[in-house]
């Protein structure tokens, strides 16, 4: 009798340890610090078989979903990397402006969805975007590998862009993005990124623009009235080859503010 007792009491001891454990909130910070993330790891991928059973987008929509469980105690990092990954995020594009298109996955993944609620949102979209480096094209041979990374590139910038993230951003980091992007600008050009990584580039520096209501991009807007399609996502609108000069060039005036 007094051996189950025992072992009963050992039980629930060992019960309320993992409850208090799962209780404890989630060291991101050293995530972070050890490289590591806690991106949710999509059960179902495309070209497995699971998914080419899939008969529609929306199966696709609802096999991707994060578990609710899962989803309250990610870090920001994680959903991050978890949106990043979401395999239906080319979404963005099936639409006939980008911003449609955002808000069209933010609708229908709760991933996303839970990342905009997120204060720290904008801060950590940031700061993964500013390691990222076009110059590193050169390292890539394989032709998937060249066009997956220029499409990553081309998501950092569209959703940073995106007014529910943009709209968190501070006035300091704003300023980062102007500069990052400038520099991501050369060598984009220097490495021969094609228009469309070009544009959307573009289209990143000139929505913190607009969002910094900076006189002279104001301006500017008057006198190019075409650029207002442009900056509700309709990328479409833009010549680069004839636009970007003056662009680049109210940017340069915006960082001696």
């Amino acid at each position: 009798m007094k051996v189950k007792i025992i072992l009963l009491f050992a039980v629930i001891a060992v019960s309320i340890s993992c409850e208090r454990e799962s209780l404890e909130p989630k060291c991101c910070s050293c995530l972070e610090a050890e490289g590591k993330s806690d991106k949710y790891i999509y059960p179902v991928q495309p070209g497995s078989e699971g998914w080419k059973r899939l008969n529609s987008h929306q199966e696709m929509v609802n096999v991707c979903q994060v578990p609710d469980e899962i989803l309250k105690n990610m870090c920001t990092s994680g959903l991050i990397d978890t949106y990043l990954d979401y395999p239906l995020l080319f979404t963005i594009f099936a639409f006939n402006n980008t911003n449609d298109g955002l808000r069209q996955v933010a609708t229908e993944f709760n991933g996303f969805s839970e990342l905009l609620r997120r204060n720290d949102c904008a801060t950590r979209f940031l700061q993964k975007y500013k390691v990222i480096d076009p110059a590193h094209i050169r390292s890539l041979s394989d032709d998937i590998e060249v066009g997956f990374f220029m499409q990553k590139i081309r998501f950092f910038e569209l959703t940073l862009a995106f007014e529910p993230l943009r709209n968190k951003l501070t006035g300091t980091e704003c300023k980062t993005i102007i500069e990052i992007g400038l520099k991501n600008l050369e060598k984009k050009e220097a490495n021969n990124y094609g228009n469309f990584s070009l544009t959307t580039n573009i289209y990143l520096l000139t929505k913190i623009l607009e969002s910094e209501q900076y006189p002279l991009f104001l301006e500017y807007q008057v006198q190019h009235p075409d650029i207002n399609l442009f900056l509700m996502g309709h990328l479409i609108y833009f010549d680069y080859k004839r636009e970007s000069f003056l662009i680049k060039n109210i940017c340069q005036e915006y960082l001696k503010r």
